[in-house]
């Protein structure tokens, strides 16, 4: 029974030959494989380019608006508090919508910035097979191209010699 390295709905790689999209490729034919990687700005990436902006413009101006508030107030920022308690649980709310904001724009320039390092580029997965250079791989999926190139090299380090 062969052992399985990896296995997804495209790509096989068993201990005698890779699986790509219904053709099978012996491990004992495939002698050189390479790795090429071509820049892509894909919609994903441009979606999360404009995320990561606009994050940036509204801490900026988030900023600018608090320095802005605290210079211009002075000390009379002391008489917004003061009035009575429905002011200053107001007050009090405002600054916690400010904050959970300030979290979910952060956390989703994060998340912007993982999916551009992800997502950026195309990746593909090159090998000589019988003589003919084949293109085993092509995604822009850098932790699946990751685990297939992990997995192929695995794979023919265990072959037989």
């Amino acid at each position: 029974m062969p052992r399985t390295y990896y296995h997804d709905g495209w790509i096989r790689i068993t201990t005698s030959s890779v699986w790509v999209d219904g053709r099978r490729y012996g491990l004992d034919e495939i002698n050189d494989v390479r790795r090429q990687r071509t820049a892509v700005l894909g919609r994903r990436v441009w979606v999360a380019v404009g995320i990561l902006a606009l994050a940036t413009l509204l801490l900026a101006g988030r900023l600018i608006t608090s320095i802005g508030w605290w210079t211009a107030g002075g000390g009379r920022y002391q008489s917004l508090l003061t009035p009575g308690r429905g002011r200053f649980a107001l007050v009090a709310v405002a600054v916690v919508l400010v904050a959970l904001l300030g979290v979910l724009g952060g956390a989703l320039a994060l998340h912007a910035v993982e999916d551009i390092r992800r997502h950026g580029r195309r990746l593909e997965l090159w090998a000589t097979i019988r003589g003919c250079r084949t293109l085993l791989l092509s995604t822009n999926d850098a932790v699946r191209f990751g685990q297939v190139c992990r997995s192929l090299a695995r794979a023919l380090d265990d072959r037989p010699t």
